[in-house]
């Protein structure tokens, strides 16, 4: 495993570890809105409990649409290369300069 791929696994964890929150979370959600929908029910208080469903169905559409992120969620391959950057620096003064030259604008200035 190459160190490019190796962080681009460690940045799909992260993005798992909080999407597993964000699940959790809304399952919360769902439990809360359907224990108040069936209290409502109960207490024969249909309006009221009409308006909770469709904040409960709301609620079950958000926790579904977070585990579909969850489960498109795809490592990427084990041996990605690194891209390697070509800096040139002058020869006089080490700054970087682009690709080609020798010196820079101020040590060519100088002379």
């Amino acid at each position: 495993m190459t160190e490019k791929s190796y962080q681009e696994c460690r940045k799909v964890m992260q993005k798992a570890t909080w999407i597993r929150g964000q699940i959790t979370k809304q399952k919360g959600e769902v439990a809360k809105w359907s224990n108040i929908e069936g209290s409502l029910r109960s207490d024969m208080k249909h309006g009221q409990a009409d308006g909770v469903a469709k904040m409960l169905s709301k609620a079950i559409g958000k926790l579904h649409d977070l585990r579909e992120q969850f489960r498109k969620l795809e490592f990427p391959a084990h041996n990605l290369s690194n891209e390697v950057v070509q800096k040139t620096q002058c020869e006089a003064c080490g700054a970087s300069i682009a690709t080609g030259n020798t010196y820079c604008g101020e040590c060519l200035c100088e002379d």
